[in-house]
C-alpha cells in the first residue's frame, strides 16, 4: 500500500514537472519577446533624438531582461535536472526492485526543483548561473541588442 501511494506522488511529480517546465518556456519566451518590443520602442526613441540617456536606457534594457531570463532558464534547469534524476531512477535496476518489494525508500519523491541536489556538484555544474548563461539562445539575444544598440548609436552620429 505505501509503495502505491509513493508511486502515484512521483506520477503527480511528473505531471508537475512537465506542467513547470510548460510554463517557463512560456514565460522564457514572454521574457524575449519583451525585452525586444521594449528596446525596439528605445530605439524608435534614439533616432528621434540623441539624448545620451535615451541611449544609456537603450543599452540597459537588454541587460535587464536578460538577468531575468537567466532566472528563468536557472529554474528550468533545476527542474529538467530532477526530470532526468526521475527518468534515470525509472528506468533502472533500483526501480524495477522497488516495485517487485513495494518499496519506494531509497528514492525521495515530490522534489521538482531538485532541492535535495544542492549539494551535488553535477547538479551545481548543470544548473548553475553560468550554464543559464549559455542555455540556448539566451546570450545571443541580449548581446545581439546591445551591439545593435552600439552600432544605431554609431551610426546615428
Amino acid at each position: 500500500m505505501h509503495s502505491e501511494y509513493r508511486l502515484e506522488i512521483l506520477k503527480q511529480e511528473i505531471q508537475i514537472i512537465d506542467n513547470t517546465i510548460g510554463r517557463l518556456d512560456k514565460i522564457i519566451l514572454q521574457t524575449k519577446n519583451w525585452a525586444i518590443t521594449i528596446w525596439a520602442g528605445s530605439v524608435a526613441l534614439l533616432f528621434n533624438t540623441n539624448n545620451v540617456a535615451v541611449i544609456l536606457f537603450t543599452l540597459f534594457i537588454p541587460f535587464i531582461f536578460w538577468i531575468s531570463h537567466v532566472r528563468w532558464a536557472k529554474a528550468l534547469l533545476q527542474v529538467s535536472f530532477r526530470q532526468y534524476k526521475i527518468s534515470d531512477f525509472i528506468n533502472s535496476k533500483s526501480f524495477k526492485e522497488s516495485v517487485d518489494q513495494q518499496t519506494f525508500d531509497d528514492f525521495k519523491i515530490l522534489d521538482p526543483i531538485g532541492k535535495q541536489y544542492k549539494d551535488d556538484p553535477q547538479f551545481k555544474k548543470e544548473t548553475g548561473y553560468w550554464r543559464a548563461i549559455k542555455y540556448k539562445d539566451t546570450s545571443l539575444i541580449y548581446i545581439g541588442l546591445i551591439v545593435v544598440t552600439i552600432a544605431l548609436f554609431l551610426v546615428s552620429k
